[in-house]
């Protein structure tokens, strides 16, 4: 029988432990206590148009607020004739309302950007 040299088994035990490492990379495993990614309650941003709840769980507000912001902004239109920057990214389809994602990530750049406040009290 031949031998083994000590090289063959130093280059066979590390590639059995990047096998091992990838492995639980690729499956995202960051530790004891980390959550499983189908469990992390997060809307689908791949979707053209989110409803009002998903909106309101993706910019982490309720739902009134998402309204409220609609409303206000709305109401400005429709007072002053203009609103200045871009308004929320809304569509109604059948009276329901639906937020483009795209726009919707414009708008939080811009809101930011140009420090918009809004009273969201409940």
């Amino acid at each position: 029988m031949k031998q083994f040299n000590s090289s063959s088994i130093l280059s066979s035990t590390i590639i059995g432990l990047s096998i091992v490492i990838s492995s639980f990379i690729v499956a995202g495993v960051n530790g004891p206590d980390a959550v499983p990614v189908s469990n992390v309650n997060m809307p689908i941003v791949n979707k053209p148009l989110m409803n009002i709840a998903e909106t309101a769980q993706y910019l982490n507000l309720t739902e009134k607020q998402v309204r409220t912001i609609i409303s206000s902004e709305e109401q400005v239109l429709k007072a002053t004739s203009s609103y200045e920057g871009m308004m929320f990214p809304v569509i109604r389809i059948d009276g329901e309302i639906y937020v483009g994602t795209e726009e919707l990530k414009e708008w939080v750049h811009q809101a930011v950007s140009l420090k918009k406040e809004y009273d969201l009290k409940l």
